[in-house]
């Protein structure tokens, strides 16, 4: 191990500096003579302190670039159920493309090809948007550690395409018979879900929504429920879809059932309450498979109604508000939706048909004068008024 000065070609005026370590080699221009003694006394002093390595640096790979995200960013920042869903946008689509690819060496016309032939593979636009967005986050690790100069993924959303406009999606929903024998059937044959079952039915809660429920969120003097929480994906409690508690109000008949509700609870368990409004025998948290496989597809059934999903009684609570007169704005609140637009796309169609009678409400007083109707005029008298001469009819 050393470092030598000397000139390469004797006489040249060119000085260089020669480093051996470890059996690694290498060598430098520096200039004069005196600038290649200065460098090589620094060098020398790093190589005493342990600061100075010939071995060649290990590029970083895509994969680890994921490994840090996935398993550092994403938990501190995001929802188990959106942890999960990374997750298999990685092992599926993202490592096995570039994962043992240097993450410097990735260009933006590979990752262009790359989500192009997704699309062409099939993929929804939105599957192929979430994987440009994971692609993007671990871009972004990258170009914070300064491994990479840019981020090949942005200002990519051109290529993807917007969404296609075409016909709003029509939701299937039940109309108020339907779901009233729906109700009834449950409350015949499975009368401890009849209370669950209603409050789908009244609040338009998703079921992992109402699932998650606790009896504190219930507020019976102003008729409310305030929703804190989810059952998400069938495994665990998260924050409610939004993330923000939603204020449900509930119907005199919903309130009134979830009131004798609560004391069948607590007569059953001896005033030991469990926490959860719709809780299993041992008290505690049902899980929703429990309902939607055993107790609502064969409720549907006895009722001999097509087959349709819990979600459906959100829809048709949707539906039913709107029908008779409430906002698309209440609707919205109610439903917890993000953005008015989700709303209006999913449930204008419910909207009450308007006739010509509301626009009549534009005119001013004494513009309009039903004794005397408008009257086209017939063809030869529009010829003889264009003309300048006065029909005698008029």
């Amino acid at each position: 191990m050393g470092v030598t000065v000397r000139e390469k070609e004797k006489g040249s005026g060119e000085w260089w500096i020669f480093i051996r370590q470890d059996n690694i080699r290498r060598s430098k221009r520096v200039g004069g003579k005196r600038a290649a003694q200065d460098a090589a006394k620094q060098i020398e002093a790093l190589i005493t302190l342990g600061k100075f390595d010939l071995k060649p640096k290990s590029k970083p790979t895509f994969s680890e670039y994921a490994d840090k995200w996935i398993n550092t960013v994403v938990p501190a920042t995001c929802k188990r159920s959106s942890e999960k869903d990374y997750r298999i946008i990685l092992n599926k689509h993202l490592l096995p493309a570039f994962g043992d690819k240097n993450i410097a060496k990735i260009g933006r016309l590979e990752v262009k090809e790359f989500l192009l032939s997704k699309l062409n593979d099939g993929l929804s636009q939105s599957t192929v948007k979430h994987i440009k967005v994971s692609m993007s986050n671990v871009f972004n690790l990258a170009l914070d550690d300064n491994v990479i100069q840019a981020n090949p993924t942005a200002n990519m959303g051109k290529i993807i395409g917007q969404k296609k406009q075409g016909k709003p999606k029509k939701v299937e929903v039940l109309t108020r018979q339907e779901l009233n024998l729906l109700l009834d059937t449950v409350k015949e044959h499975y009368p401890e879900f009849y209370t669950f079952t209603l409050t789908l039915a009244r609040t338009g809660l998703r079921i992992g929504e109402a699932i998650a429920l606790q009896w504190n969120d219930i507020d019976w003097n102003s008729r409310q429920i305030h929703l804190k929480r989810s059952f998400s994906n069938s495994r665990f409690l998260t924050s409610t879809k939004s993330g923000h508690t939603r204020v449900i109000p509930m119907s005199l008949g919903l309130t009134d059932v979830l009131w004798h509700h609560q004391h069948e609870q607590r007569r059953r368990f001896n005033d030991n309450m469990p926490e959860w409004v719709f809780c299993n025998g041992n008290g505690e948290m049902r899980h929703p498979d429990d309902y939607r496989k055993r107790i609502f597809y064969d409720s549907l059934k006895k009722a001999g109604l097509r087959r349709i999903t819990p979600h459906t009684l959100r829809h048709t609570v949707a539906s039913l508000l709107l029908n008779s007169g409430k906002s698309m704005m209440f609707v919205k609140q109610l439903l917890g939706h993000s953005t008015i637009r989700i709303t209006v796309d999913l449930y204008g169609h419910f909207l009450p048909d308007e006739n010509t009678g509301v626009i009549d409400t534009l005119d001013g007083p004494g513009e309009r004068h039903p004794a005397a109707p408008y009257r086209h005029p017939t063809p030869i008298q529009s010829k003889k008024i264009d003309s300048g001469k006065t029909p005698k009819s008029l």
